[in-house]
C-alpha cells in the first residue's frame, strides 16, 4: 500500500517547486525594482539639495563653468567627449544651476548610478521670478541674473527594468527654490 501511494507522489515535490520558484522570483525581482526606484528617488532627493546650495555658495568652483563658458566647441575642443560636455553646459544658457547639478549626480551618484540609470532620463527646467508676488502670480523672466528667486523643476523618466507594464510612463520630479541673496538687491531696485 505504502509502494503504491509513493508511486503517486512522484513528481509531486518538482511541481511544488516549480510554482514555488514561480512565485520566489517574481517577489525578488519587485524587492530588486523597488530597491532602484528608492535608490534613484535617494540620489535625486541629493544631488538637488547639494546643488541648491553649492551652486550659490561655492558658485567659483564650478570647473565646467569655468572651462566652456565662452568657447567654441567645434573650434576650441578636438575631442568628441569634451565637445559634447562643453555643448551640454553651453545648452544650460549660462545657469549654474544646471550646470552644477549635472556634475553632482555624475560625481556622487555612485558607481551603480551609472548602471542603474539613463542620462537622456533625465532633464532639468528653471524658472526665475523677481519677487514673491512674481512667483505667486507665475510671472516668469528670462534669465537667472538680477532675480531674486529660482525655482528648479528636476525630472527623471523613471523606466522600470522588468515589470515594464506596471509603471509606464513615471516621472520623478524634485522642486527647489533658491533665493539669489546677491541678485536679490539688485532686482529689488
Amino acid at each position: 500500500m505504502s509502494k503504491l501511494r509513493r508511486h503517486k507522489q512522484r513528481g509531486v515535490f518538482a511541481i511544488e517547486f516549480a510554482l514555488g520558484f514561480i512565485v520566489l522570483f517574481m517577489f525578488t525581482v519587485l524587492i530588486f525594482e523597488v530597491c532602484r526606484l528608492t535608490y534613484i528617488c535617494s540620489v535625486l532627493d541629493y544631488a538637488t539639495a547639494e546643488a541648491a546650495r553649492d551652486t550659490r555658495v561655492q558658485l567659483h568652483k564650478n570647473a565646467d563653468f569655468k572651462t566652456y563658458h565662452g568657447k567654441q566647441c567645434q573650434k576650441d575642443f578636438s575631442d568628441a567627449k569634451e565637445i559634447k560636455r562643453c555643448e551640454a553646459v553651453q545648452s544650460y544658457s549660462d545657469d549654474q544651476f544646471a550646470i552644477w547639478f549635472h556634475r553632482l549626480v555624475n560625481d556622487n551618484g555612485g558607481a551603480l548610478w551609472q548602471v542603474f540609470t539613463s542620462k537622456k532620463d533625465m532633464s532639468i527646467q528653471a524658472y526665475y521670478y523677481r519677487n514673491l508676488a512674481d512667483l505667486a502670480d507665475k510671472r516668469e523672466n528670462t534669465s537667472w541674473k538680477r532675480n531674486a528667486l529660482s525655482r528648479y523643476q528636476v525630472t527623471y523618466q523613471y523606466q522600470p527594468i522588468f515589470f515594464k507594464w506596471s509603471f509606464t510612463d513615471t516621472e520623478i520630479k524634485r522642486h527647489v527654490l533658491v533665493i539669489n541673496e546677491f541678485e536679490r538687491h539688485g532686482s529689488e531696485k
